[in-house]
Protein backbone atom coordinates (compact mmCIF):
# COMPACT_ATOMS: atom_id res chain seq x y z
CA UNK A 1 0.00 0.00 0.00
CA UNK A 2 3.25 2.26 1.03
CA UNK A 3 4.06 1.88 -2.76
CA UNK A 4 1.26 3.13 -4.31
CA UNK A 5 1.14 5.80 -2.72
CA UNK A 6 4.85 7.52 -1.79
CA UNK A 7 6.68 5.58 -4.16
CA UNK A 8 8.49 1.96 -4.81
CA UNK A 9 11.57 2.14 -3.09
CA UNK A 10 12.53 3.69 0.66
CA UNK A 11 14.61 6.35 -1.14
CA UNK A 12 11.67 7.44 -2.91
CA UNK A 13 9.18 7.14 -0.59
CA UNK A 14 11.74 8.52 1.75
CA UNK A 15 12.06 12.10 -0.88
CA UNK A 16 8.17 12.47 -0.98
CA UNK A 17 7.79 12.17 2.61
CA UNK A 18 10.37 14.45 4.11
CA UNK A 19 9.63 17.99 2.46
CA UNK A 20 5.38 17.25 3.34
CA UNK A 21 6.35 16.03 6.88
CA UNK A 22 8.82 19.23 7.55
CA UNK A 23 6.12 21.63 6.10
CA UNK A 24 2.76 20.07 7.92
CA UNK A 25 4.78 19.30 11.21
CA UNK A 26 4.84 23.03 12.12
CA UNK A 27 1.73 23.76 10.96
CA UNK A 28 -0.26 21.83 12.86
CA UNK A 29 2.05 22.59 15.93
CA UNK A 30 0.51 26.52 15.22
CA UNK A 31 -3.06 24.84 14.72
CA UNK A 32 -2.95 23.49 18.21
CA UNK A 33 -1.13 26.65 19.81
CA UNK A 34 -3.64 28.80 18.09
CA UNK A 35 -6.58 26.61 19.17
CA UNK A 36 -5.37 26.81 22.67
CA UNK A 37 -5.69 30.10 22.65
CA UNK A 38 -8.88 30.35 21.25
CA UNK A 39 -8.49 30.83 17.59
CA UNK A 40 -10.20 28.63 14.88
CA UNK A 41 -6.76 25.94 14.83
CA UNK A 42 -9.03 24.07 12.00
CA UNK A 43 -8.44 26.01 8.98
CA UNK A 44 -5.07 25.37 9.90
CA UNK A 45 -5.89 21.57 9.82
CA UNK A 46 -7.51 21.85 6.69
CA UNK A 47 -4.54 23.58 4.95
CA UNK A 48 -2.60 20.88 6.37
CA UNK A 49 -4.54 18.23 4.43
CA UNK A 50 -4.86 19.29 1.23
CA UNK A 51 -1.01 19.72 1.11
CA UNK A 52 -1.37 15.90 1.62
CA UNK A 53 -4.32 15.40 -0.62
CA UNK A 54 -3.65 17.68 -3.96
CA UNK A 55 -1.33 15.07 -6.07
CA UNK A 56 -3.95 12.84 -5.25
CA UNK A 57 -6.79 14.76 -6.27
CA UNK A 58 -5.26 16.24 -9.03
CA UNK A 59 -4.63 12.64 -10.56
CA UNK A 60 -7.98 11.58 -10.10
CA UNK A 61 -10.42 13.99 -10.61
CA UNK A 62 -8.59 16.20 -12.92
CA UNK A 63 -10.84 19.61 -11.83
CA UNK A 64 -9.13 21.61 -14.50
CA UNK A 65 -10.74 19.42 -17.31
CA UNK A 66 -14.22 18.60 -15.44
CA UNK A 67 -14.62 22.62 -14.94
CA UNK A 68 -14.40 22.93 -18.70
CA UNK A 69 -16.70 20.51 -19.31
CA UNK A 70 -19.86 21.71 -17.08
CA UNK A 71 -18.49 25.83 -17.48
CA UNK A 72 -22.37 26.38 -18.79
CA UNK A 73 -24.25 25.13 -15.19
CA UNK A 74 -23.03 27.48 -12.27
CA UNK A 75 -24.83 25.29 -9.20
CA UNK A 76 -23.24 21.53 -11.14
CA UNK A 77 -19.71 23.15 -10.77
CA UNK A 78 -20.06 24.90 -7.40
CA UNK A 79 -21.57 21.62 -5.91
CA UNK A 80 -18.38 19.47 -7.21
CA UNK A 81 -16.16 21.75 -5.96
CA UNK A 82 -17.49 21.77 -2.38
CA UNK A 83 -17.88 17.68 -2.58
CA UNK A 84 -14.22 18.20 -4.11
CA UNK A 85 -12.95 20.09 -0.95
CA UNK A 86 -14.83 17.75 1.11
CA UNK A 87 -13.31 14.42 -0.48
CA UNK A 88 -9.89 16.21 -0.39
CA UNK A 89 -9.94 17.19 3.13
CA UNK A 90 -10.65 13.67 4.39
CA UNK A 91 -8.21 11.89 1.96
CA UNK A 92 -5.87 14.66 2.85
CA UNK A 93 -5.75 13.87 6.71
CA UNK A 94 -5.83 10.28 6.11
CA UNK A 95 -2.83 10.28 3.80
CA UNK A 96 -1.15 12.19 6.55
CA UNK A 97 -1.50 9.67 9.07
CA UNK A 98 -0.39 7.26 6.72
CA UNK A 99 2.41 9.03 5.23
CA UNK A 100 3.41 10.14 9.07
CA UNK A 101 3.40 6.34 10.09
CA UNK A 102 5.68 5.47 7.08
CA UNK A 103 8.05 8.05 7.76
CA UNK A 104 8.74 7.45 11.55
CA UNK A 105 8.98 3.58 10.12
CA UNK A 106 11.52 4.65 7.47
CA UNK A 107 13.31 7.10 9.75
CA UNK A 108 13.82 4.57 13.31
CA UNK A 109 13.60 1.25 11.50
CA UNK A 110 15.10 0.92 8.18
CA UNK A 111 18.22 -1.49 8.25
Amino acid sequence: MFKRLFGYTEEEQMAYLQPRILITGPVLILGFIAMMFGYNGGIVFAIAAYVWAWTFLKNWFGITSLASCLSNNVVTVVLLFLAYLVVGYFLGLITFVLGLFRYIQLLFFRG
